[in-house]
Parts: structure tokens; C-alpha cells; sequence
């Protein structure tokens, strides 16, 4: 299959940066002597150096250092078992791993995996206490936590 090549090869891109790293000239000098605009040199500088500086590291070739294998996997158990969204996961990555990763990070990662799940729905005969609960006298405030509902010896 055949590439179309930059219009820009990579050694004449080079000598745009020199320009400008080495011998402290300003790009917008330097796009006019090279026929270029400000915002193809910045976008031909990112692609080059990416977040790295003055070192040239392909971007293809970065390594997400933040989200490893491992990683990944306990993101997925925990958000299929407890349905955390980014910024609880966070605070749980940091308290059982210590591990402190941005809720961007989780929130495209649950995204690209398709992770987000809407809350569940509230049913309609539970209606929470509008009011504080003050008990003044005893077995006037009982609370239940039934699990089982048992009818005749049968458990439902």
C-alpha cells in the first residue's frame, strides 16, 4: 500500500528547530525564511518531540506508564463489581494500591472500554426520610435490615 510522504521530510524540520533552540531565534523569523506558518511548525514540533522536550521520541512509541496490564485488569473487576465511578476509583487505586492516577485517565480508559454504566433506577415505593428521625421514646424508631422473606418454611 502506498504512504504519501510528509511534505516536510524530517531533516529539513530539523534545521527549523535548530534555528530556534540553538541559535535562540524567533519562530516567527524563522517560519518566514522557511515559507512556513506558526502553526505548522508547532504541529510538526509536536509530532516530533511530543511532551519530551528537545529529544526526539516517537509518539507511537511512548509507553503509557500510567495504566500497566495489571492495572487495567483491577480497574475492570473493581468497576464491574462496585460500579465506581472515576473519582472513587481513584481514591480506591490510591488507598489499595498507592497508586495516584488522574480521573481523566480512568474516565477515558471506562469510556474506551466501554465501562459507564448508568446509576440504577430508583423504585418507585422508596421514598427516603424527609425529615431527621428524633426518637424520644423507646421502640418508637425501629430499623430492619431484612434479607430473606420466608412463607411457609420457603424462602423468596
Amino acid at each position: 500500500m502506498y504512504m504519501p510522504s510528509a511534505k516536510y521530510d524530517r531533516a529539513e524540520r530539523i534545521k527549523w528547530y535548530r534555528q530556534v533552540d540553538y541559535y535562540h531565534r524567533p519562530v516567527k523569523e524563522i517560519c518566514q525564511i522557511f515559507g512556513i506558518s506558526r502553526k505548522c511548525y508547532y504541529k510538526w514540533r509536536k509530532r516530533d518531540f511530543g511532551k519530551s522536550g528537545n529529544t526526539y521520541t516517537p509518539i507511537k512509541n511512548q509507553p503509557n506508564l500510567k495504566l500497566t496490564w495489571e492495572i487495567r485488569k483491577f480497574i475492570e473487576e473493581q468497576k464491574l463489581k462496585t460500579n465506581y465511578g472515576p473519582m472513587k476509583m481513584r481514591l480506591f487505586l490510591k488507598k489499595k494500591l498507592d497508586l495516584d492516577i488522574s480521573t481523566t485517565i480512568i474516565y477515558r480508559y471506562y469510556r474506551k472500554r466501554k465501562l459507564i454504566r448508568r446509576p440504577q433506577k430508583k423504585l418507585p415505593w422508596y421514598e427516603p426520610l424527609k425529615y431527621h428521625l428524633t426518637v424520644k421514646k423507646p421502640g418508637e424508631g425501629v430499623q430492619m435490615d431484612v434479607k430473606y422473606v420466608y412463607q411457609s418454611g420457603i424462602r423468596h
